[in-house]
């Protein structure tokens, strides 16, 4: 038996996708409640990070440190913290991280998809060029799917290890609490978060503005 799985239009694209129906029932165990597939199968990870366009390749950097010396903005290096890239359909093929202190190559995870662009392999590539393969099988590549899907609404608690995140109408993270330590973040037009504020019992601990640039390619 074959379960279809049907969504509204997005993006001009009428989305249709036929899997087993054991598959869906498999899902539905591992979520323990109704299966929300609608327009799922279809969401790319380019989506998930509001990128516009074709996007190729994102680099996350950091000031080391920034000071003011007679009236000037003098920044002492930047590093590279991670770097993502996107294959033609929006889908993240590799994810690079590096040491947070010495800016070197950490390790960096290789993804593949199926004809549904559905995740179907992860390869875990190491500082010392070890490479580890594993493979996904259909019902845990739509899982990841799903996972992926950010809608309006809220996941976990305060209390649990990842927190109460709360997403709002346009799939963003607004607000992520930890106890009560509060993380709140706003967005630019372009959908790209411009500050975060962390709080504790309603006292500022830490602010942080997010900077942009946009590489010419």
């Amino acid at each position: 038996m074959i379960g279809i799985i049907k969504s509204s239009v997005i993006s001009g694209q009428n989305l249709n996708f036929a899997i087993p129906i054991e598959q869906l029932e498999g899902i539905g165990l591992v979520f323990h409640g109704p299966i929300q597939l609608a327009g799922a199968c279809a969401y790319r990870d380019r989506d998930k990070e509001n990128l516009k366009g074709p996007v190729k390749q994102v680099s996350w950097r950091r000031l080391l440190h920034e000071r003011i010396e007679n009236g000037r903005l003098i920044e002492d290096g930047i590093l590279t913290d991670e770097i993502q890239q996107y294959d033609i359909d929006g889908n993240m093929i590799e994810n690079t991280l590096f040491d947070a202190v010495s800016g070197k190559f950490g390790v960096s995870f290789v993804y593949t998809y199926d004809a549904n662009g559905i995740k179907a392999s992860v390869t875990l590539v190491s500082g010392n060029g070890a490479r580890k393969k594993t493979e996904i099988d259909l019902e845990r590549g739509i899982l990841y799917k799903l996972n992926d899907r950010r809608f309006s609404g809220s996941i976990g608690s305060a209390d649990s290890p990842g927190g109460l995140q709360i997403f709002n109408s346009e799939g963003q993270m607004t607000d992520w609490y930890f106890g009560d330590v509060r993380t709140a973040y706003t967005y630019g037009p372009d959908g790209r978060a411009n500050e975060s504020i962390q709080s504790k019992n309603g006292q500022i601990e830490m602010r942080s503005r997010y900077r942009y640039r946009e590489d010419a390619r």
